[in-house]
């Protein structure tokens, strides 16, 4: 069993282009979040369209074929930027499907995954952003990194006109174990050390979350900000 705690809030003057999702059937559970493209138009669309998707195909057959989903999507983007005479319209997306003992994950952009047990934390996913390949590339360093100029700029996403690389990966899951997905307005303003510390010191899922919000809302807020934890039961 999955106990799921969230929040999603707009940190802009206009709407929320985050979407998030936490469902649940006898067997599965599954946490999503996506991050419309706020460069692009309707990236709240994009968004809510490929949660919507999750959690359709979700109530049909909880053992989702992940990689299928990330395929609907995707068509299901080009449909509606046909439909709406949109251009460009965009989202990243990490989902977390879940049984009693394993996790298993797609993902496509820049949202985060992160694991945590214990007093560890481990990064599931890796951002699909230029900066990242050029710290893997031996370009940047992670201290010159932070003050790269183009770090928002994304190398993979679920859009209507162009392909999009797909990252999945499966892990073990033990009860106790704390899965937490955020955007990047979220963890832009809090670090894996902060996170880590505040899950030791928080022995209930609500106060965790409500912890990270209070970090979060204390700082200068540039963006939208969603964070979905799944604490394994």
């Amino acid at each position: 069993m999955l106990q799921t705690d969230s929040f999603s809030k707009a940190g802009r003057k206009y709407s929320n282009q985050d979407s998030i999702l936490t469902c649940a059937s006898d067997s599965f559970s599954l946490i999503a979040i996506a991050d419309g493209m706020g460069g692009k138009e309707a990236g709240g669309d994009a968004s809510k369209i490929a949660i919507d998707i999750i959690n359709k195909e979700f109530n049909n057959n909880p053992d989702l074929d992940l990689s299928k989903v990330f395929r609907l999507i995707k068509d299901a983007l080009y449909d509606f930027s046909l439909q709406n005479n949109i251009t460009q319209m965009g989202t990243t997306l990490t989902v977390c499907l879940m049984d009693d003992v394993k996790a298993v994950v797609a993902h496509v952009g820049d949202t985060r995954l992160y694991q945590l047990r214990n007093n560890g934390i481990v990064a599931i996913t890796k951002d699909q952003t230029e900066v990242q390949k050029l710290i893997d590339d031996g370009v940047l360093s992670k201290k010159r990194a932070a003050r790269y100029h183009r770090k928002n700029i994304l190398l993979s996403a679920l859009t209507n006109y162009s392909d999009y690389s797909l990252f999945q990966t499966e892990f073990y899951i033990s009860s106790s174990d704390r899965l937490l997905l955020l955007t990047d307005g979220a963890y832009n303003l809090i670090s894996k050390k902060e996170i880590r510390d505040l899950s030791v010191r928080s022995t209930e899922i609500s106060s965790f979350v409500n912890n990270i919000l209070k970090l979060i809302e204390g700082r200068e807020i540039k963006d939208d900000y969603s964070v979905v934890v799944g604490e394994v039961k």
